[in-house]
């Protein structure tokens, strides 16, 4: 790599390439590492750097699947039709769906129970709903 003077977005993209080739040169295994975004000024650049287990599940699919038990959906997947993301923020449309052409589209948890199903137990009331064990 070339001596750098200050940092421009040229030299960031540089230094991303070599920093992660040196990471994949590691070859831990059981480990996936990625090099992510680089902030930068003329003197300083900051870098995320995010390190996997190999097999772990992300904590939006995992937000999902309690999105699901907890709001008494049945199934994932329906004639085509797939829950594949969950917005706790947004209150009254949470869940993403796939249709079967591909398109994305939002559902309350209603929406949510009625296309997918509703499980055995749910009340309709998150207080008094028995979560299974």
């Amino acid at each position: 790599m070339t001596e750098i003077s200050k940092f421009d977005k040229a030299t960031c993209r540089e230094l991303r390439r070599s920093m992660q080739e040196a990471m994949d040169r590691m070859d831990i295994d059981g480990l996936t590492i990625k090099v992510g975004n680089m902030t930068f000024t003329d003197n300083k650049v900051t870098i995320k750097v995010t390190a996997e287990t190999d097999g772990a599940e992300d904590d939006r699919s995992q937000a999902l699947q309690n999105a699901v038990m907890l709001h008494g959906v049945k199934e994932l997947k329906v004639d085509g039709h797939e829950l594949i993301d969950f917005h706790p923020k947004k209150r009254k449309f949470p869940f993403i769906m796939r249709g079967p052409q591909g398109g994305r589209y939002k559902l309350s948890p209603d929406q949510a129970r009625s296309r997918f199903g509703k499980t055995d137990g749910y009340t309709g009331n998150i207080r008094t709903y028995n979560l299974p064990t």
